[in-house]
Formats: structure tokens, C-alpha cells, sequence
């Protein structure tokens, strides 16, 4: 699959960012999850835009509770300010983090699923 004009901006700017991370050993173990899951990008590019989804996650959260505390004046905006971004955050963040072992899951329990009918398809062949 060819590659988002996004996902190779993100790449870009935390290339060097995520390339500080890689071991060939773990590199190795990553890119095969990722295969598993039948996700077609690199390693670097998944992670390189889970940061930037994470990034743009915090300020757009940030720019909503600022723009609802202005129309609707409260006491809590201190907590809303702190909490709601660092909730979006963890939301992302664990998104992009199990999101390769569920598709490897789902893709496991499809082929248990439809596996009977395969083989009965071959064997009639």
C-alpha cells in the first residue's frame, strides 16, 4: 500500500525522533507485529504518526476546553484544562499502542473461523 502524503510528513519530522528508539533486535520483532496485523507501513511511520496524532490530539483538546470554558465560565477550568488533554492523550496513545495486537487477533480468529470451509473447498477440488 502506498504511503499518505501525512503519514510521510510525519515521518519526516520524527524520523530522527523514532529512529533514537530503534534496536535491530526490537526493530525486527515490531515490523513483524505490524505484518501481522496487516498493517502496510514501516515501524518508523506508524509511530512517527501515532506522535503526531498524539501532538494534534493535546492542542485541538486544549483549543475545545479553552473555547468551552470562554462561553461557559466555570470554577472547574483549571481541572478541565488538565485533565481532558491528558485523557485524550492517554486515549491516543494506548489506540496506536494495541491496535496492532487487536487486528492480529481479529485476523486469528478469522482464519479459525473460515478455516473448515477452506479446507473443504481444497478437498473437493
Amino acid at each position: 500500500m502506498k504511503s499518505s502524503n501525512y503519514t510521510l510528513f510525519c515521518l519526516k519530522v520524527f524520523n530522527k525522533l523514532v529512529s533514537k528508539f530503534n534496536k535491530e533486535e526490537d526493530l525486527e520483532v515490531k515490523n513483524v507485529t505490524l505484518v501481522k496485523a496487516n498493517i502496510s507501513m514501516s515501524y518508523e511511520e506508524y509511530y512517527s504518526t501515532a506522535l503526531m496524532n498524539t501532538i494534534l490530539g493535546f492542542i485541538f483538546s486544549v483549543i475545545i476546553i479553552q473555547g468551552f470554558f470562554i462561553l461557559f465560565p466555570s470554577e472547574l477550568y483549571i481541572y478541565f484544562i488538565v485533565l481532558v488533554p491528558l485523557l485524550i492523550i492517554t486515549i491516543i496513545t494506548l489506540t496506536y499502542y494495541y491496535f496492532p495486537f487487536v487486528r492480529t487477533t481479529q485476523r486469528g480468529r478469522n482464519i479459525d473461523l473460515f478455516l473448515p470451509y477452506a479446507i473443504n473447498f481444497v478437498s473437493s477440488m
